[in-house]
């Protein structure tokens, strides 16, 4: 009772509002910061697209690779990233709504706890795809530097998320980030992959990747360049398959 008490002062006096719509979050909860209730409203979240199946995924990416220079085995990701707007009245109506504002909100504007909410939901669709035979779940890294700037990583955080439903470790040691690359949002497909060529090394702990199954986590997928660069390292250094999941496909 004084739970629910308290709950409505704070709704009172910081609300919480759909990321997405601005509309208030009737149902938030101030004692659980890790649900996607607190940070996109019931409306908004049934009009997100969903991302192709992983064999599309796949195959839409491997084009981008010659030969065996692919080396994720299998792809996964929860939205299809879209730019179209929710409606603005009430009597107005659209078929879609975007997840840019809530990969915006964890990637730029240190909404941390919005990451594992957002894990929990990829998480939860890798349980039901029956995607959880993994030694460990690794977040593609970030430079150390750009981790400082922004104070976390935000596949760290997705991965942390996925965790929590697929009962596995997240791993942050085992390789990291030795080159600090331009962003890729302006890049063309092979100026990505130059990009990030090589941006991968051995980490601090690298003695469990021998023979792993890794879950390689990241916030979007675009070419799938970063992703398979850091694939390609696990791979070097011992890893058996590498799988990815990604919260948007772009």
């Amino acid at each position: 009772m004084l739970r629910l008490v308290y709950e409505g002062f704070l709704n009172i006096l910081a609300p919480h509002t759909c990321l997405v719509c601005e509309s208030f979050l009737a149902n938030a909860s101030y004692s659980d910061n890790n649900t996607l209730a607190n940070y996109i409203c019931q409306r908004c979240f049934d009009r997100l697209p969903p991302a192709p199946r992983s064999e599309e995924l796949l195959a839409g990416i491997a084009r981008h690779f010659s030969g065996d220079s692919l080396a994720i085995h299998s792809i996964t990701a929860r939205f299809q990233r879209e730019t179209a707007s929710i409606a603005s009245t009430p009597d107005e109506d659209n078929d879609s709504t975007s997840i840019t504002p809530l990969l915006y909100a964890l990637k730029y504007h240190g909404v941390q706890r919005l990451g594992r909410a957002l894990g929990r939901e990829l998480g939860e669709l890798l349980q039901m795809l029956g995607q959880t035979s993994y030694t460990a779940i690794v977040p593609v890294p970030i430079h150390s530097a750009r981790e400082r700037e922004r104070g976390y990583n935000q596949s760290t955080r997705i991965a942390e998320g996925i965790a929590d439903v697929l009962r596995l470790p997240v791993e942050i040691a085992w390789v990291r980030r030795h080159t600090y690359t331009l962003s890729q949002t302006n890049f063309s497909t092979e100026e990505r992959k130059l990009n990030v060529h090589s941006a991968f090394a051995v980490g601090r702990s690298p003695e469990g990747i021998k023979g792993a199954s890794v879950l390689l986590v990241d916030d979007i997928l675009t070419t799938g360049s970063t992703l398979n660069a850091c694939a390609t390292t696990l791979l070097e250094l011992g890893a058996r398959r590498i799988d990815a999941a990604t919260m948007a496909k772009a």
